[in-house]
């Protein structure tokens, strides 16, 4: 399912923007102790997994 889903944000990055936005917001409003990491870090946190999902040499050590 990994690579289908590389395979489609490769394709159209518009839905990998969107999947960020979307889990960034999501992410960003669930509280770690006392601390709400709010929309813009979430996002930008999702925004890195995404990355990193979508480059195989971020995996195997090397630099993404």
């Amino acid at each position: 399912m990994g690579a289908r889903l590389t395979g489609l944000f490769t394709q159209t990055p518009e839905i990998a923007l969107f999947t960020a936005l979307a889990a960034g917001y999501a992410v960003g409003r669930i509280p770690f102790g006392t601390i709400r990491p709010g929309g813009i870090r979430g996002t930008l946190l999702a925004a890195l997994v995404i990355l990193a999902a979508g480059h195989p040499r971020c995996w195997s050590g090397g630099t993404c």
